[in-house]
């Protein structure tokens, strides 16, 4: 098995791999405790190209809403102008919103994937500033202000909160441990038990 050790684990740090998975390396990037030595700090190549696929990933992960937002912005100016509208015209069209107020300033338009990689870049900078250095990434990302991080505190307590039983390490591990520990062909406890209950109905 450890010949084998680049194969079995290629899936999560070798880039070019077919069942290479960018999710583990999303996540692996966005927990402090990983991501500040092994990971930022370390100027292998291929290290280099695993952080850039994770960074890819997390910026694809964020919604696109600059086009909602533009399309909401050009319908609160249409509005704005059916209630100023001079009373002239003979039908005025009735305003959605009867409250809004003519000279509330426009809602910045200002592009998802720019924020995002801004996000990144300042949790990079952060991370060689980390006080904490035994708290969990959960820790870490709940502690951190929701107005710094707007995108990209949500989207890593998503990826931080993923159940071990779906986890791409998870499952490899229970493998593998399965194989080497000879336990593979010894019942457990409850199966023996249930066995034993189920013969001996009455």
């Amino acid at each position: 098995m450890s010949a084998n050790m680049e194969q079995r684990f290629s899936c999560f740090l070798d880039v070019t791999a077919n069942k290479f998975s960018p999710l583990a390396a999303a996540a692996c990037f966005v927990d402090p405790g990983v991501s500040a030595e092994a990971i930022v700090e370390n100027n292998d190549e291929g290290i280099q190209n695993f952080l850039k696929v994770a960074e890819d990933y997390i910026t694809r992960s964020v919604p696109p809403r600059l086009q909602v937002e533009e399309q909401v912005s050009e319908n609160e100016e249409e509005e704005i102008v059916d209630t100023v509208a001079p009373e002239t015209t003979h039908c005025p069209k009735r305003p959605r919103f009867r409250f809004f107020s003519p000279s509330r300033p426009s809602r910045p338009r200002t592009s998802e994937a720019s924020s995002i990689w801004q996000e990144i870049k300042k949790y990079k900078e952060g991370l060689s500033h980390a006080a904490n250095t035994e708290e969990s990434g959960m820790e870490f990302w709940i502690s951190q202000s929701s107005t710094a991080f707007t995108l990209l505190k949500p989207l890593a307590l998503d990826l931080l909160a993923m159940p071990a039983s779906q986890a791409f390490a998870e499952r490899v591990f229970s493998v593998t441990g399965d194989l080497t520990s000879g336990r593979r062909n010894r019942a457990r406890t409850t199966l023996e038990r249930s066995a034993f209950l189920k013969l001996n109905q009455v």
